[in-house]
């Protein structure tokens, strides 16, 4: 969670908790936005967890690349487009082995793209 998010929810969670008694003092208190802790308050989700069922690696998955990259770029060897995705795209196998059964396919992923 960046810095933004993290002042927005302990706004909102001061306010929930009664600290505060209104939702403005709370933004301010923390600097964070008035109208973003109001959405959240009213439940409206970030823009991430909105969009997770989009994502093709979950969170855990992509801390694993970003862990892997970076292993790679400090011995000197910064992986190129392909190398990434060929690694992305093992991960994501990885998964699905675990779910799918023998001979049962319960789930499937598209091909992981440049974007």
């Amino acid at each position: 969670m960046d810095e933004k998010q993290t002042r927005v929810q302990a706004a909102v969670n001061a306010y929930l908790a009664k600290q505060y008694k209104s939702i403005t003092k709370a933004a301010q208190a923390f600097d964070a936005p008035v109208s973003t802790v109001k959405h959240r308050i009213r439940g409206r989700q970030s823009r991430v967890e909105s969009h997770k069922h989009q994502q093709l690696l979950t969170e855990a998955e992509e801390r694993e690349l970003v862990r892997w990259i970076t292993q790679l770029t400090a011995i000197g060897y910064a992986p190129g487009f392909s190398l990434v995705r060929e690694m992305a795209e093992e991960l994501q196998h990885q998964r699905v082995r675990s779910i799918n059964n023998d001979g049962m396919e319960l789930v499937s992923y598209p091909p992981i793209g440049k974007k």
